[in-house]
């Protein structure tokens, strides 16, 4: 028999061919497959999320891998990941606008249109991608129990009263510390630096890990915000970053306030989201841990916002006249105020010794903060800043009255 290899030679053309052919559809389904496995986690997730229960034991036993070894991984980069991945991803939609425009200008023209298939393509993945994370990594713990401790959590009613006996301890405890904290020749606070102070609050948190066991185990160091400038504008201290379990802190914070600031974003790292348990958490690890510096920060704190609640209330009441004369009778120290103001006037310093880029954009950002703020406090709440006070009053309740 003859061997003819034209026929062999054809024959492998179109296996190949069909190799060629099999790759996109291949790389398609693959696509496919990824997409709506990662997209059908999340839809998972978010369902099984509805159950409270579920989010307890994800907060208690599944989260705290994630943050810990993310938190660990990313702690070794001097800089915030996560803050440079805000600004790509905002450089990604703008891009992702113009190549949308230049398609309908070059729809003809075949390597472009498969540029910018495989552009959406990879970006449906990353969004995917990134709604998966923000479930795990905030969504659910959103939605667990407050404080992760159904059972001494009441919700109950608080009266005036109730108000009135917890605003003046604190401000007692205000006026005790002012007393207790280190002060030079002159008298000026002797504060810690960034790190000291973080690592007293870590213990401080630690601390109360019997009653709230996420505090405990690892924190990973804070990070200076690169846009420190534009946190300073829109009123924020710092953030925690989901994506790569990051505390990172604007430059521009004073030292007094600085250990309260961090010991509330390290409460978020330990899934604890909801801003007033991140705020209570950080006002009861330093008022007790012992440290009249950590002390002192934390009262200052949180007497803004007993002051507020405490005034509100009694407008409400209309028994405002009988109480307002006690009230600055119980007036703070003026040495707090002393304090305070030398320390905005330090930081004030700092802020205004170095260049500010964007310093033209600063009413904008403001702004921008101010709707922000007020759209948070709309959705989340009595889960807000504000809702730290009825935390306190049922922590108290009963111990104070």
């Amino acid at each position: 028999m003859g061997y003819n290899d034209d026929a062999g030679v054809t024959c492998n053309l179109i296996e190949k061919e069909n190799v060629v052919e099999d790759r996109p559809k291949k790389g398609k389904k693959q696509y496919l497959l990824v997409l709506l496995g990662m997209g059908g986690f999340a839809l998972l997730i978010n369902l099984l999320a509805f159950s409270r229960s579920f989010c307890d034991f994800y907060a208690d036993h599944i989260y705290p891998l994630i943050a810990t070894s993310l938190g660990w991984l990313t702690s070794i980069l001097p800089f915030a990941i996560g803050e440079i991945l805000m600004y790509l991803s905002a450089l990604a939609v703008f891009a992702s606008a113009i190549i949308g425009i230049l398609c309908i200008f070059l729809r003809k023209k075949k390597k472009y249109m498969r540029f910018a298939g495989i552009w959406y393509r990879v970006l449906a993945v990353i969004f995917v991608w990134g709604i998966l994370v923000y479930t795990l990594n905030w969504l659910t713990l959103l939605r667990s129990s407050i404080l992760g401790k159904k059972a001494s959590y009441t919700e109950r009613s608080y009266s005036l009263q109730e108000l009135r006996v917890l605003y003046y301890d604190v401000v007692d405890r205000l006026n005790a510390d002012c007393g207790k904290v280190p002060r030079d020749a002159e008298g000026n606070v002797l504060y810690y630096s960034r790190e000291e102070a973080e690592e007293a609050s870590n213990r401080a948190l630690k601390a109360l890990s019997d009653d709230y066991p996420r505090l405990s185990g690892y924190y990973p160091p804070s990070k200076t915000a690169l846009c420190s400038s534009a946190l300073r504008w829109m009123s924020i201290g710092g953030f925690t970053y989901p994506y790569t379990m990051e505390l990172t802190c604007s430059k521009y914070l004073t030292e007094l306030y600085y250990p309260t600031l961090y010991a509330h974003e390290a409460s978020h790292h330990k899934g604890y989201y909801r801003e007033s348990e991140a705020n209570f958490l950080s006002y009861l690890a330093l008022s007790e841990s012992g440290d009249p510096l950590l002390q002192y920060s934390a009262d200052l704190f949180i007497y803004g916002y007993l002051s507020e609640a405490y005034d509100t209330a009694l407008d409400e009441s209309g028994a405002g006249d009988a109480y307002y004369d006690e009230k600055d009778e119980h007036a703070v120290l003026s040495q707090v105020w002393k304090d305070q103001k030398a320390a905005r006037e330090k930081l004030e310093k700092l802020y205004e010794s170095e260049s500010h880029l964007f310093a033209g954009l600063s009413e904008v950002a403001e702004k921008i903060a101010k709707t922000g703020w007020e759209t948070q406090a709309d959705i989340l709440g009595e889960d807000n800043y504000d809702g730290v006070v009825l935390l306190m009053l049922d922590y108290y309740d009963g111990k104070l009255y």
